[in-house]
């Protein structure tokens, strides 16, 4: 029997307004939708009013004669389901009284009166935003590059190099304002910074991973890296993009994963800045990246990677257990924005790391979405997070969940059934929900369902999570 998991509603519309009457079934097999107005199947003009693909029934302009009652009805092998609703038309008022008066051409002077002072205000508006946002951009700068000679000042008294360094620089860097720009861009050049220096001439590529929000991504072989001769496989992220705000995302990047000390999370082991573009040396693993070794697993899975014998539940259960741990140390420093299985790493022997190769760009371009001018993980976000922009540890608890679910699912996409679109619309009206794993015990359905609250004060912290799988790994070895 087919079930309806978005029912059409009463609706009021403006005459010459465009609506929308949603309608979503369910079922199986996938049921048919079909609509009927005043009881008569199709009896509406098929001119203005379009069927979409979801089942939902628009109209391109409701006129006074569309108002009535509009049935939905989905039908499959199992059986049929109907709910009907009113669709009601308000008429246009005219301003009878300035016709009375002074006939259309004074309304229509008064209209383009209003226009043009409306548009006025708003060129007035648009040009006092400019400057001003001109003026915040210059007093910042200022205040970034008095920091900046102030920690180059620090370093100098503290440190005979850093004096010959002081010493040697060219003068007209600190007056010069067509350099300031340029000078904004460059990393802050501290004590702890300056101990992860490695030279370029010493890192060679493997082979392009793909490209994210800073530049390409790679990996190489950086050769003594780790205080020997030997050569360690390490991943690169290369500072491309020029922009403000993307130098001090890697800035603060590279800052916070280099004072990572946990093994269940990536580290930055290196920095090259003697030329540009600069890069941002971080740790690696034999096996890469979760979600290509899920894939791996599949027993449908053709590809030229080795394959990987399916996963058991206490593998899967010790998989989440370990990015979870990881996670419990991260979120006391920061907010990871993108936890899924592309941006943990897996070894030979089952470790994993939470990494940020982030790969938006290319390689995994599907699994993000451009909203709002960003470029967001759309199916692994809370709602808070999309439409406000409030990122938190409680927005990556929800991600943490939805990685769950691709370690059960072997790096399905969540909501593949869907487009992003789709996916947007559901997050909106707080229908959007993935199907529990059959084989997840049930200590774990029940905390899936927490993560997924759509009140992050009611998800639980990664204290409890790790809590709860330390029950399971128990249980689970009994």
């Amino acid at each position: 029997m087919p079930k309806f998991s978005v029912q059409p509603s009463d609706t009021v519309a403006n005459e010459g307004d465009p609506v929308i009457l949603h309608c979503l079934a369910e079922g199986d097999p996938l049921p048919i939708i079909q609509w009927d107005k005043n009881n008569e199947l199709n009896g509406f003009n098929h001119q203005r009013f379009k069927v979409l693909e979801n089942g939902s029934l628009y109209a391109t302009e409701i006129n006074a004669d569309d108002e009535g009652k509009y049935g939905c009805t989905a039908g499959n092998s199992g059986g049929l389901r109907r709910h009907e609703v009113s669709l009601i038309v308000k008429a246009k008022e005219l301003n009878t009284n300035r016709i009375g008066r002074g006939g259309f051409g004074n309304e229509e002077e008064s209209t383009m009166t209003k226009t043009v002072t409306i548009t006025l205000g708003a060129a007035g508006i648009y040009i006092i935003l400019v400057v001003g946002l001109m003026m915040w951009c210059r007093y910042r700068r200022a205040r970034r590059k008095a920091f900046m000679l102030a920690q180059a000042t620090a370093d100098a008294e503290n440190s005979d190099v850093h004096d010959m360094e002081l010493k040697d620089r060219n003068p007209q860097k600190t007056h010069n304002d067509t350099n300031a720009c340029e000078e904004n861009a460059e990393l802050i050049k501290n004590a702890e910074l300056n101990k992860l220096l490695f030279p370029r001439e010493k890192l060679s590529t493997v082979m392009l991973l793909g490209h994210g929000e800073y530049g390409e991504v790679f990996l190489a072989k950086a050769e003594g890296l780790t205080g020997d001769s030997s050569d360690s496989v390490v991943m690169v992220k290369a500072l491309e993009n020029k922009g403000d705000n993307v130098v001090a995302e890697f800035n603060k990047e590279l800052t916070m994963y280099s004072k990572m000390k946990h093994e269940n999370v990536g580290t930055v082991l290196g920095l090259c800045q003697d030329t540009k573009p600069h890069y941002m040396i971080m740790d690696y693993t034999d096996w890469g990246d979760l979600k290509q070794f899920l894939l791996a697993t599949r027993p449908e899975e053709v590809s030229k990677a080795p394959k990987q014998a399916p996963l058991s539940v206490p593998q899967n259960l010790m998989i989440c257990q370990q990015v979870a741990v990881g996670m419990e140390y991260l979120a006391k420093q920061f907010t990871h924005k993108d936890l899924a299985a592309r941006n943990c790493l897996i070894s030979s022997n089952m470790k994993i790391k939470i990494s940020c190769p982030c790969l938006s760009l290319d390689t995994y371009a599907q699994e993000y979405y451009q909203h709002q001018s960003k470029v967001i993980p759309l199916r692994w976000a809370p709602f808070e997070a999309v439409m406000g922009n409030n990122w938190s540890a409680k927005s990556d608890v929800w991600s943490f969940a939805v990685l769950v679910w691709e370690v059960f699912n072997k790096a399905e996409l969540p909501y593949l059934e869907m487009s992003n679109e789709d996916v947007l619309q559901k997050l909106q009206a707080g229908k959007l929900k993935l199907s529990i794993p059959e084989d997840a015990p049930e200590s774990l359905v029940k905390l899936l369902e927490r993560c997924w609250s759509q009140n992050p004060s009611e998800r639980p912290t990664f204290s409890e999570v790790v809590a709860v799988f330390v029950e399971l790994s128990v249980a689970v070895q009994m």
